[in-house]
C-alpha cells in the first residue's frame, strides 16, 4: 500500500512544474520583440513637428542663427531609437527641402529624451551644424552656418 508522504512527495514534485511550465508564458509575454520595439519609436517619436499648432501635440522649437523660426515643420523618423532622419523645406537658403540622414541618436538617461548633433552639407556646398533633442511630444532643432 502507497503511504500518505509518498503521495505528498508527488503532489510538491508535480505543483513545482505545474508553477514553472505556467510561468514561463509569463515571463515571454514580458518581453518587447525587435517589431514591437520599433513600433513604440515610430509611434512615440516620429511624425511631423509644427511650431504653428493650436493643439499642442508635437511642438517644434527651431532656431536658425538663433533667430528663432516661427510657421514651421519638420519630420522626424527613426526605425529605432539609435538612427534618425529630420526633413524640413525652405529654412536653409536655396533649399527647397532638405533631408538630414543617419543621425546619430544619443539617450539622455536623466533627462529622458534623444540628443542629436552633427554637419550638414547643404545643398549649395555650405556646412550647417544641427543639433537638438526629442523629449515628451517636442522636437527642438538649432540649425546654424558653421
Amino acid at each position: 500500500m502507497l503511504s500518505v508522504n509518498y503521495f505528498k512527495k508527488y503532489f510538491i514534485f508535480f505543483r513545482k512544474i505545474a508553477i514553472v511550465v505556467f510561468a514561463i508564458p509569463l515571463f515571454i509575454s514580458c518581453n518587447k520583440t525587435d517589431s514591437e520595439e520599433k513600433n513604440f519609436y515610430q509611434s512615440y517619436l516620429c511624425g511631423t513637428y509644427q511650431n504653428y499648432s493650436v493643439s499642442g501635440e508635437n511642438k517644434l522649437i527651431l532656431f536658425y542663427n538663433d533667430i528663432e523660426l516661427k510657421n514651421n515643420e519638420v519630420t522626424f523618423f527613426s526605425q529605432d531609437n539609435k538612427k534618425g532622419s529630420l526633413t524640413f523645406s525652405n529654412i536653409l537658403p536655396n533649399e527647397r527641402e532638405s533631408k538630414i540622414e543617419n543621425i546619430d541618436l544619443v539617450p539622455d538617461e536623466e533627462n529622458n529624451r534623444l540628443l542629436f548633433e552633427g554637419i550638414y552639407n547643404s545643398k549649395s556646398s555650405k556646412n550647417v551644424k544641427y543639433s537638438g533633442y526629442i523629449f515628451m511630444g517636442t522636437l527642438s532643432l538649432n540649425l546654424s552656418d558653421k
